[in-house]
């Protein structure tokens, strides 16, 4: 592979598609790279008018705070989701105003060090409808493994309802430690299905 190209590996899950991009140097990624990688037509990041909570705030400082993971910047050490240190099942999500229509979730994780992308290990991306009295899982997806340094995503070819995006991770003594989480939906004619219509929790 040469530098500055990018390989993409597509494993099926479910309705979903695990599409991990490998950069061949720990550096940012070039515009170039990230344009073909996560710019698609008719596609927002709904994540940036979203609003962040996180299981735990790791050092109660400004530097871990869960809004840190839709603020757009996606290769910034000194501003990181963190939550506590051996903690179990930490997680952090994304709430919106309304019902929208997801395509694909972007993780950024982090790798400048030795054994942050590990903090990773096996992430569970959720899309919830939390309208009702109980938040209902429309569809999961679990990373296998590592994700790597820079961008992971998930796509959901029909797309996905719902009004939270949430990753997390199961187990005790975990750190939940990323960059930055990005949601693309699709804007849509057809109206977003009430709570009671919400589709029943389905494996991934």
């Amino acid at each position: 592979m040469t530098a500055g190209s990018v390989s993409a590996s597509l494993t099926s899950v479910s309705d979903a598609v695990d599409v991990t991009l490998h950069s061949p140097s720990t550096s940012q990624l070039s515009v170039e790279e990230k344009k073909r990688f996560l710019e698609a037509p008719a596609t927002t990041n709904v994540a940036l008018d979203g609003t962040a909570t996180q299981s735990s705030t790791g050092d109660n400082s400004h530097t871990s705070d869960a809004a840190n993971g839709i603020d757009g910047n996606r290769y910034d050490p000194s501003n990181v989701v963190h939550t506590e240190n051996d903690q179990p099942d930490p997680w952090w999500k994304v709430t919106f105003n309304s019902m929208v229509l997801v395509d694909n979730v972007v993780f950024f994780n982090r790798g400048e060090h030795a054994g942050f992308t590990e903090r990773a290990k096996d992430l569970i991306v959720e899309v919830l409808d939390s309208r009702g009295a109980v938040p209902v899982t429309v569809k999961t997806h679990q990373f296998s493994g590592v994700p790597p340094y820079g961008p992971s995503g998930v796509t959901f070819p029909f797309g996905v309802w719902g009004n939270e995006v949430k990753v997390s991770l199961e187990g005790e003594n975990r750190l939940l430690n990323f960059y930055e989480l990005e949601v693309y939906a699709t804007p849509s004619d057809v109206p977003s299905p009430s709570p009671s219509d919400a589709p029943s929790p389905s494996p991934s």
